[in-house]
């Protein structure tokens, strides 16, 4: 056995630690790191510093190798933390037990209620499309977006543009350019847990005024994996006439991000109801517009 691993195994290792602490601690990048909980981290043996160890092939009483160790426990105790902030993540999504009570327990976020307007507001509920295997709801601003994207949305991540942390670059255009979007949550994958398929919890539906880029985006925003405009109905129980509709009166007659762009594009303000862009004329037939679209012809 190596030396690292008796010393380990010692019950307090304050003496082995703390001259690299009193060495190295101002160099810190998280300011919040006291000494105590990185002791008490050293100290439980965690397999993630022993894996640190090995993989940079030091011990504590190698010589010269001070900066080197420093670096092992640090990054072990941060891998740790990360770790264990996903377990939580995970588990407050759990214990909420369904999309929209997750959406709730956001402080930051508010959902629209069913006979309030959609302005002002990050999510909107569309009911109406509910069925037993999805919860449909619209996000109206970025951080409802970057809130899509996170673990907090179920316990699991996604990748979408219009999420990206760092910048709102990407909702801005894709909204500006009238794209509606209806983020599709699978309560039956949720409810596997880590016994779901990849991929499979959520989607975000891109309804665009081009039918060739209306389709849903899964988790890891693939464009070779997208599910496209005829295969909607399979996939979600809605064809995307019956998502635009849903979406138009619910929303597009607020004061909101989708009613600003869409041009009425998805709606025609002076009738009061939904339209389809698809159709250059925009009086489309549904039953002869699903069925061509089904049989994968392009219209």
């Amino acid at each position: 056995m190596k030396l690292f691993e008796y010393i380990l195994r010692e019950a307090d290792k304050s003496r082995f630690l703390k001259p690299l602490w009193d060495q190295f601690s101002d160099q810190l990048e998280d300011n919040n790191i006291t000494y105590e909980e990185l002791l008490s981290f050293v100290n439980k043996d965690d397999p993630l510093l022993k894996q640190q160890f090995e993989m940079r092939g030091i011990n504590w009483q190698k010589k010269g190798s001070d900066a080197m160790l420093w670096v092992a426990i640090i990054s072990a105790f941060n891998a740790r933390k990360e770790t264990n902030k996903q377990k939580e993540i995970e588990k407050a999504a759990y214990k909420a037990g369904d999309v929209i009570s997750m959406i709730k327990s956001e402080k930051m976020l508010y959902l629209a209620g069913e006979t309030e307007e959609a302005t002002d507001c990050d999510f909107v509920h569309l009911p109406e499309l509910d069925n037993d295997k999805f919860t449909f709801v619209v996000p109206m601003t970025w951080d409802a977006c970057r809130f899509c994207d996170s673990a907090k949305m179920g316990g699991e991540g996604a990748k979408w543009c219009i999420g990206y942390e760092q910048s709102d670059s990407y909702w801005k255009e894709y909204t500006g350019n009238g794209d509606l979007f209806i983020l599709a949550f699978n309560n039956e994958a949720f409810k596997k847990g880590k016994n779901r398929e990849e991929d499979t919890l959520k989607y975000m539906i891109q309804l665009s005024e081009d039918y060739r880029d209306t389709c849903a985006w899964k988790q890891s925003d693939n464009p070779d994996e997208v599910i496209p405009i005829n295969k909607l109905k399979k996939v979600f129980g809605h064809d995307p006439i019956e998502m635009v509709t849903a979406f138009a009166n619910r929303i597009m007659c607020d004061d909101n991000v989708y009613a600003d762009n869409s041009n009425g594009s998805f709606y025609d303000y002076e009738n009061c109801e939904a339209t389809y862009p698809w159709d250059d004329n925009r009086l489309v037939d549904n039953d002869f517009y699903i069925k061509e679209f089904y049989n994968g012809e392009q219209i």
